[in-house]
C-alpha cells in the first residue's frame, strides 16, 4: 500500500516536472549563494524527480537541456558579467526546451483534455521559473561586480608597510593593497618593509612618513 502511495505521488508528471524544475534551480541557487542549505533542498528534489522520470519513461533529451540549461546559468553567473548575459539567455532557451520535450514525451501517455491543461500549467511554469532564475543570476553578477569595483581608499593615519624602497617614490602596502608611495621630504629614504604612516592620498599616491617619525 505504501509502495502504491508513493507511485502515485512520485510517478505523477505534475509531480515529477515540479521536483525537477525545483531541484535544477534550488541546485543553482545554492552554488551561486552556498551556506544557505539551498543545495540539500535540490539533491533531494532532483533525486525524487529522477525516480519518477525512470517510472514514468520520459525522454532523457528533456534532462540533457536542463543540466545544459543550468551549467550555462552557473558559467554566465561565474563570469561576473564579462559573457554580457548570453549564456543565461542560452540557459533560459534550454530549459525551455527541455520543458518542451519533457511534455512532448508525455503526450501519448495521456487523455486529450489532460494534454492541454498539462501544456499551459507547466510551460507556463517552466517560463516562469526561466526567467526569475535568470533575473537571480543578474543579480549576482551585479553583486560581484559592485564588491570588485569598491576600492579601499586608505585613511589618514592608518599604516602600511613599504613594499620597495621610498626614495622618495615606491609602493606601499595597506590592507593587503599594493598603492604607489612617496615619502615626504626630509624623511626618505625608507628600506623595503618599514612600518609608514599614511598622511594622505593625492591621486594615485599615498603621501607617507615613517611610523616611528610621529612620535618624534
Amino acid at each position: 500500500m505504501l509502495e502504491n502511495f508513493f507511485l502515485d505521488i512520485f510517478a505523477n508528471p505534475f509531480v515529477c516536472y515540479i521536483l525537477l524544475m525545483l531541484g535544477i534551480y534550488l541546485l543553482l541557487f545554492g552554488i551561486n549563494s552556498p551556506g544557505m542549505g539551498m543545495e540539500v533542498g535540490g539533491a533531494i528534489c532532483l533525486g525524487l524527480s529522477i525516480v519518477g522520470v525512470v517510472i514514468i519513461g520520459i525522454d532523457f533529451t528533456s534532462i540533457i537541456l536542463f543540466v545544459v540549461g543550468a551549467a550555462l546559468f552557473i558559467v554566465e553567473a561565474q563570469s561576473e558579467g564579462n559573457l554580457h548575459g548570453i549564456f543565461a539567455l542560452g540557459g533560459i532557451l534550454c530549459i525551455i526546451g527541455g520543458g518542451i520535450f519533457f511534455l512532448q514525451s508525455l503526450t501519448p501517455l495521456m487523455e486529450p483534455y489532460e494534454i492541454t491543461i498539462m501544456w499551459v500549467t507547466l510551460l507556463t511554469f517552466t517560463i516562469t521559473l526561466s526567467l526569475v532564475f535568470g533575473g537571480i543570476t543578474l543579480k549576482v553578477i551585479e553583486s560581484k561586480r559592485r564588491k570588485s569595483t569598491e576600492t579601499f581608499i586608505p585613511k589618514e593615519g592608518e599604516s602600511g608597510i613599504a613594499k620597495t624602497d621610498l626614495k622618495p617614490e615606491g609602493q606601499v602596502v595597506a590592507r593587503g593593497e599594493i598603492w604607489s608611495a612617496r615619502c615626504v621630504d626630509g624623511y626618505w629614504p625608507v628600506v623595503e618593509g618599514e612600518k609608514v604612516k599614511i598622511l594622505k592620498v593625492e591621486g594615485v599616491y599615498l603621501i607617507v612618513q615613517p611610523w616611528d617619525a610621529q612620535q618624534s
